[in-house]
């Protein structure tokens, strides 16, 4: 259990998979993460975390002014983390996922802000491919930007429920 800190500028500029997960790096682990900021780290994925098989659970989480190539707040591979009053604001990836990056992952989120984040590519706010299966409840993106898709570029199968969309933009 971690609560209540704040991990900043973080850099994962090495080689694979040191170059994963600025902020945190989860492979196979699930911890439970309550109140924490993830702000202004650097990676290759996952600028903010990188969950790889495992399935944290997150609540009243901030994830601020990362960035990454995929995944500027978060990026989950072959995950199921759930995250509950999670705020994902000014991430930006220069391919895919400004806030959330999923790859053959099934995230649940609920009561969850995308604001203001943005990426070259595909997913604004969110980007899902690969057998991405996530489900948004009382979930908004705003002002989220892309060249494809700017608040959710979406392959696979997306449940939502009372989901918000304001103000988002997409060059293509």
């Amino acid at each position: 259990i971690l609560d209540g800190f704040t991990i900043t500028a973080g850099h994962a500029n090495g080689t694979s998979p040191h170059d994963q997960g600025g902020g945190m790096y989860n492979s196979g682990g699930s911890p439970r993460l309550a109140s924490l900021i993830f702000q202004e780290n650097i990676a290759n994925v996952g600028g903010g975390m990188r969950n790889v098989s495992g399935n944290p659970a997150l609540s009243n989480c901030k994830f601020n002014d990362n960035s990454a190539d995929f995944g500027g707040g978060m990026a989950n591979w072959g995950s199921s983390p759930s995250l509950v009053a999670v705020i994902f604001d000014g991430n930006n990836a220069s391919d895919s996922g400004g806030g959330m990056h999923n790859f053959n992952s099934s995230p649940s989120l609920a009561y969850a802000t995308f604001k203001n984040n943005s990426t070259t590519n595909d997913g604004g706010g969110m980007v899902n491919d690969g057998g991405s299966n996530p489900t948004l409840y009382w979930t908004a993106f705003q002002s989220n930007s892309a060249k494809d898709g700017g608040g959710i570029y979406n392959i696979g199968n997306i449940t939502l429920t009372t989901v918000f969309f304001s103000l988002n933009s997409a060059t293509n």
